[in-house]
């Protein structure tokens, strides 16, 4: 017997093969996102009562009209001789040399000191590093009620201190022979770290057919199978329905409508009121913008509003960039056409689908597969 060799098309191949020639790429520009700020974490806290002092007299520490004491004084002691304050004493070794937040919530209104290990009571402006009264000087804020305490006045300052050192925190009554038996809950805490913001950042004008762009610069060649979804980075605004957003390819001058006042159903309308913070991608038939007042990041549709639009009445889908090259400049352009409102947006992502490497030259062969007869 002789074998021959007999070539058959295997329709099943081609198309599991077509079905794979495609290949994903996203292209953005740059972006950094942001951190949110983070508090200073809790490294000593304890809770208790004031008591009078009347058998080991304490007058507080004043630093003057403005009842506050930075670390650079100057100090004096309030009331007369025969004006005693309740007080508390608390003993604390610092973890770390550093700078540290104190801060104590108190049921009466108070005052807080650091002292250094030589605290006595009867000399309140020894050892004397630093107090506060309401926070007004040192720090601008207000402590959360803690521990249950109901509070009428915060105290708080900011200081730095020597790790290993012994110091005295003491809670005080700001008037004297007031706050016997009044509770406190107080606590240091290591320094919060600040926000960093996403960068880079772009201003929507407010009321602006100029509007903001970024450009996009692609070299890649390969032709656009598909436009899968443009992604809007970090893209904060209020009143989503102020917007028209589209995308360029600048060097064919094809454009593409994303947004367009999204529920705006008369030319003279203000259209979704809701508020956009984060990222947001946009496809062709995608889910509906929800009408809420803040609307969550995700996938949405594109939304081109007809005759109830402004800039581009009946704008086009992605797909009308099917079969263009990726070369060239894409421009994404935000308007806000309604006053009022302003927002920001960071940056965009273009996602597409190309042909795959060597998927033409698959293409070629018709999907013939060679197979062996007897005969």
């Amino acid at each position: 017997m002789k074998m021959s060799t007999v070539l058959t098309v295997a329709a099943g191949l081609a198309l599991s093969a077509g079905a794979a020639m495609g290949q994903s790429l996203q292209f953005c520009t740059p972006y950094t996102p942001g951190t949110p700020a983070i508090p200073g974490a809790v490294v000593f806290n304890y809770s208790g009562s004031l008591t009078l002092s009347t058998v080991n007299p304490f007058r507080r520490a004043d630093g003057g009209n403005a009842n506050e004491l930075a670390p650079a004084g100057p100090f004096a002691l309030a009331g007369t001789t025969t004006s005693n304050y309740s007080y508390h004493v608390q003993q604390w070794v610092a973890p770390s040399s550093g700078t540290f937040d104190f801060y104590s919530a108190q049921a009466v209104d108070g005052f807080l000191h650091l002292y250094d290990s030589t605290f006595t009571t009867t000399n309140a402006l020894t050892g004397v590093l630093a107090g506060d009264d309401d926070m007004t000087t040192l720090n601008g804020g207000t402590v959360p009620n803690r521990n249950g305490v109901t509070t009428t006045n915060d105290s708080g300052f900011r200081f730095t201190v020597v790790g290993g050192q012994t110091y005295n925190i003491v809670t005080s009554s700001y008037t004297a022979g007031a706050g016997n038996g009044a509770a406190f809950y107080n606590e240091v805490r290591s320094l919060p770290i600040p926000a960093v913001p996403a960068t880079p950042t772009y201003a929507i004008p407010d009321n602006s057919m100029t509007g903001v762009s970024i450009d996009l610069v692609i070299a890649n060649t390969d032709v656009i199978q598909s436009v899968d979804s443009v992604d809007l980075i970090n893209l904060v605004h209020t009143w989503m329905g102020d917007l028209v957003i589209t995308l360029t390819h600048v060097e064919t001058g094809t454009t593409a409508e994303l947004i367009d006042r999204v529920g705006r159903t008369t030319t003279s309308g203000f259209g979704n009121s809701g508020d956009l913070n984060g990222n947001y991608s946009i496809v062709d038939g995608g889910a509906a913008w929800p009408a809420t007042a803040a609307i969550a990041p995700g996938t949405y549709t594109q939304f081109s509003n007809g005759t109830a639009g402004e800039s581009l009445v009946g704008g086009n889908p992605l797909s009308v960039f099917v079969g263009e090259s990726l070369a060239g400049t894409w421009r994404l352009t935000v308007k806000d056409l309604g006053s009022g409102d302003t927002g920001s947006i960071s940056a965009f992502c273009l996602n597409v689908t190309v042909p795959a490497p060597g998927s033409l030259a698959l293409l070629g062969l018709g999907g013939l597969v060679a197979t062996r007869r007897r005969r």
